[in-house]
């Protein structure tokens, strides 16, 4: 097959790339991927913690909007992984 109807069935089996968050753990200082998921925008947060088996304290995790839960904040803490969340203001 094609790349082009590759990436299309993808698109139908995963309903649609638009609607999807895309998670990527980064090792920032020796460039390389850690862990990487793709997940329905219907799943929460909650749903994308599988890299906290990657983290450890000293690490400092940085998500972009659409990641803020209590829940989360809680994990990171209780586990003492430094994290910047970008949210809105009155979260």
């Amino acid at each position: 097959k094609t790349p082009k109807t590759i990436i299309e069935r993808i698109k139908q089996e995963l309903f649609s790339l638009e609607f999807l968050k895309k998670f990527r753990l980064y090792d920032m200082l020796n460039h390389y991927m850690i862990d990487c998921k793709l997940t329905p925008l219907s799943d929460g947060e909650m749903s994308d913690l599988t890299h906290l088996e990657h983290s450890k304290p000293n690490d400092l995790i940085l998500y972009n909007r659409g990641y803020p839960s209590f829940r989360l904040i809680f994990e990171y803490f209780s586990r003492s992984i430094d994290f910047v969340i970008r949210a809105k203001k009155g979260f």
